[in-house]
């Protein structure tokens, strides 16, 4: 993936489709997107401390149900989500495209969306780098012991590189596992294949689930550099 300075709104990427979502709306604008979210959405916004925390939230969520209506053939608002287990949502059954699935993450000032229409599980991050500076102490948390060894002697902005696209990474393959956070991040180590191409496999050696593909990249807007990671879990083409 190239670096992307300042994308448009939205910035649409090779499949599966990712959507990169600027959030710079009018507060007028994100009133009405407001009243697209349903109740659960709703009292989930409600909760942020910070109104920039709120808005990225209102606006990504109004922004995946714009993107989900349109290839349901209905309204935003009309749309209605269910949870897996460990809080995964997924469109409620009956809906136009059975096939269709998403995912969504969002950081201060941007949000990535990323679509299927085959029935393949995708999961994507967005983490903002410079967060990653003050990561490094905490590493075992979610690094195993041997991506832990691998980063004695880097460089500090090359560590940093490196703890964001392994947490990137991790969690864009947990959520497309619909465990997140449940997942041990320790008990999977990351294999980088490139600037841009990575596989995720238990630490301890045994079989993972079949990917699709994964990629990792960088974007930049609004002053801030964030690292992108999406993975696709399911029986379907490789990505491009």
């Amino acid at each position: 993936m190239n670096v992307l300075a300042q994308p448009p709104a939205p910035a649409v990427l090779p499949a599966p489709q990712v959507v990169l979502v600027p959030v710079c709306a009018t507060p007028s604008r994100l009133r009405e997107m407001a009243s697209w979210l349903d109740a659960d959405e709703a009292a989930r916004a409600s909760r942020f401390v910070h109104a920039a925390d709120q808005a990225v939230y209102v606006a990504s969520h109004a922004r995946l149900r714009e993107l989900l209506a349109h290839e349901c053939g209905c309204v935003p608002q009309e749309l209605r989500f269910v949870r897996g287990p460990f809080g995964k949502p997924a469109l409620c059954p009956g809906h136009a495209r059975p096939l269709l699935r998403f995912n969504l993450s969002h950081a201060r000032g941007c949000a990535v969306i990323a679509l299927t229409r085959d029935g393949s599980e995708p999961g994507v991050d967005i983490e903002a780098v410079e967060h990653f500076d003050a990561m490094h102490e905490a590493r075992s948390l979610f690094l195993s012991p041997a991506e832990c060894a691998a980063l004695a002697g880097m460089h500090p902005l090359h560590r940093r590189d490196r703890l964001a696209r392994s947490w990137t990474a991790k969690e864009a393959y947990t959520k497309a596992e619909g465990r997140g956070l449940a997942h041990g991040f320790p008990t999977l180590e990351v294999c980088f294949d490139g600037p841009e191409r990575f596989s995720v496999r238990p630490a301890d050696g045994t079989s993972a689930r079949p990917m699709r593909g994964a990629w990792s990249g960088t974007v930049a807007g609004q002053g801030t550099v964030y690292r992108v990671a999406v993975v696709v879990l399911g029986a379907a083409s490789p990505l491009a």
